[in-house]
């Protein structure tokens, strides 16, 4: 995701993973291409059919515009030949997160907003580069007129979605704990939030 507009009027986030499901679904014509060729060509139709399956997976487009005139949001998303459009208030949004993937070795993120009833991912995928979530959602909340909202622990969101194995292995590396205190840290945190 990237920003590709900003101007006083509106903000524009976009992502597009719709050029790599194109090119693996050449990839995958080039298989079935070459197999038709070959005497043996059973292992490049599975490497075909495979190619394809992948390139359907990425095949996805976002587009957010923060409107600063109307104080909405409105959220496109192209999944597999879906179309889909969302439209939220300014006032609607209870805050802007970086979400981090879940289970990942290398840190991969995306941006949500939440609202009151749900979480809204601006992507169907993660990416890398935490530092360009962070200026991405900096530019959001810039648009929404809430410069300067300190980002909410990445631990309490954890714990909030219901992922407590990420809530644990996030603890445990942040301050270096054994499972067995990480984990009932997490299960006070759990009990605090719930009102409990």
């Amino acid at each position: 995701m990237r920003i590709a507009e900003d101007s006083p009027q509106r903000l524009v986030l976009r992502d597009r993973t719709l050029w790599i499901g194109v090119l693996l679904v050449f990839a995958a014509a080039f298989l079935v291409y070459m197999s038709l060729r070959q005497a043996h060509p059973a292992g490049m139709w599975v490497g075909a059919g495979l190619f394809v399956l992948f390139g359907l997976a990425f095949f996805s487009a976002s587009d957010v515009v923060f409107d600063r005139s109307t104080g909405e949001v409105t959220l496109t998303r192209l999944v597999l030949w879906r179309r889909s459009q969302r439209v939220l208030r300014f006032s609607e949004i209870k805050a802007v997160e970086i979400e981090d993937a879940p289970g990942e070795r290398t840190p991969t993120c995306r941006l949500a907003l939440v609202t009151a009833e749900r979480r809204f991912p601006l992507t169907t995928v993660y990416d890398q580069g935490r530092k360009n979530y962070e200026e991405m959602r900096a530019a959001v909340l810039r648009a929404m007129g809430r410069a300067g909202e300190p980002a909410p622990d990445p631990l309490e969101s954890l714990v909030r979605q219901g992922r407590v194995v990420e809530a644990v292995e996030l603890l445990r590396r942040r301050e270096s704990l054994d499972l067995v205190t990480a984990r009932e840290r997490v299960r006070e945190m759990e009990h605090k939030l719930k009102g409990g």
